[in-house]
This record gives C-alpha cells, structure tokens and sequence, in this order.
C-alpha cells in the first residue's frame, strides 16, 4: 500500500521537532512566568515605597 505524499509528511514533521519550542503554549508559559515576576517586583517595589513614607 503507497499512501501519497506520506514520506514527505513524515518527514516534515521529524524536521519540525526542533521548533518546538516556538509554540503558543510554550509562549503562554514564558508569559505567567514574566507575569508572576511582575508582580514579585511590584510587591518589593511597594515595601520600598511604604518604608520610604513610613521614614
């Protein structure tokens, strides 16, 4: 049985194993991550400045 076009499918998608990385999910990961720091630095940023009043 030949099935059109298949070898090449297969072959495309062993090539694009290596862009994985570049996908929508992984992105929106990278974002919580940026998102999540965001709002660590905000926190600290807004110790510093009640300390600053407080003073």
């Amino acid at each position: 049985m030949s099935i059109p076009g298949l070898a090449a499918s297969l072959s495309e998608t062993n090539n694009s194993k290596d862009k994985v990385g570049d996908t929508a999910s992984n992105l929106i990961a990278e974002d919580a991550e940026v998102w999540q720091a965001y709002l660590a630095s905000k926190q600290k940023w807004q110790e510093v400045y009640r300390r600053f009043a407080d003073s």
